[in-house]
């Protein structure tokens, strides 16, 4: 069963703050009672954690997606790259015991390292897909706790 998380108050459904895989996943987020926590569909989470659609509603029962476009240049992935180890890296420094350390500090030096010419451009997808297509373990952004 997936979560999606949303702030205390949020009315909008399509302002999710952090999704989760499993109770497991949910449970080690950083977060407290407070938050509302809405069970959502596995395509809908992937669609999160792919990071590849943007949500543009939700009916009451599941979201709506439409597709972005993908990375047109190697700089924007650079860029991409540079804010998630910079994100990551904010959580490791203030969670050094945190259950998921191990797990995000593999991926904030996978996103450190990554030859960004070695893709073709404009990319198909996200970086998301390409981890997913390539076999790099990885998670959704929305996931970080």
């Amino acid at each position: 069963m997936a979560y999606a998380i949303l702030n205390l108050g949020e009315t909008d459904k399509t302002q999710v703050y952090k999704i989760a895989a499993d109770d497991a996943e949910k449970d080690n987020l950083n977060i407290n009672e407070n938050f509302q926590v809405e069970t959502i569909s596995d395509t809908d989470f992937n669609n999160f954690k792919q990071a590849s659609m943007a949500v543009t509603g939700h009916d009451g029962t599941s979201y709506t997606w439409r597709e972005i476009d993908g990375i047109e240049t190697s700089a924007g992935l650079d860029q991409v790259l540079t804010d998630y180890v910079k994100s990551i890296d904010e959580f490791l420094m203030a969670n050094p015991s945190h259950p998921d350390y191990s797990f995000w500090n593999t991926y904030k030096n996978t996103c450190e390292t990554f030859d960004t010419s070695s893709i073709t451009y404009p990319m198909s997808g996200s970086w998301e897909d390409h981890c997913q297509s390539a076999g790099i373990a990885y998670k959704g952004m929305l996931q970080l706790p």
